[in-house]
């Protein structure tokens, strides 16, 4: 494989800030990840962070403003405000989250009614967050979630 190289820095270059945000941890059994615990039946886990990764775009040219973007929401505060139905999934992950993405964004001085959009991975629970919290941002889903618009059946 050759390899590559990047371009220097540049003056003239735009470029994307990138900052994670820790929102909370959970216990992901390894049976959920690792095929050998299913086959061995291991009851095995690890606590792991959940992450929201907040991206800012300099002002720059046709923009009056820096945009700022939101990658994952991670957990919700003290896991409240899930529907019913992930009840058993709460307790088997047992989420821990004392500060949430806004709470956080806020500590390091960020507005999150400066948030313009989300940006979800997937709609995992340790993912969402609770979007309420940024009412100005526009939610962009893959397609994955293209489903959760469409008419219910009857």
């Amino acid at each position: 494989m050759k390899n590559r190289t990047l371009p220097s820095a540049h003056y003239s270059q735009v470029c994307v800030n990138v900052s994670v945000l820790i929102p909370g941890h959970l216990y992901l059994p390894h049976k959920e990840v690792f095929q050998d615990a299913l086959e061995n039946g291991a009851e095995t886990g690890s606590t792991v962070p959940t992450f929201s990764f907040l991206l800012e775009h300099p002002t720059r040219g046709k923009y009056l403003f820096d945009l700022k973007y939101l990658f994952d929401l991670g957990l919700r505060k003290h896991a409240k405000g899930y529907p019913p139905a992930l009840d058993g999934i709460l307790v088997e992950f047992k989420p821990n989250c004392d500060k949430d993405a806004s709470e956080i964004l806020i500590e390091n001085n960020v507005d999150p009614n400066e948030i313009q959009g989300i940006i979800f991975s997937h709609l995992h629970f340790d993912h969402t967050g609770d979007i309420q919290l940024f009412p100005s941002a526009e939610i962009i889903l893959g397609g994955e979630g293209e489903s959760l618009f469409d008419a219910p059946t009857s």
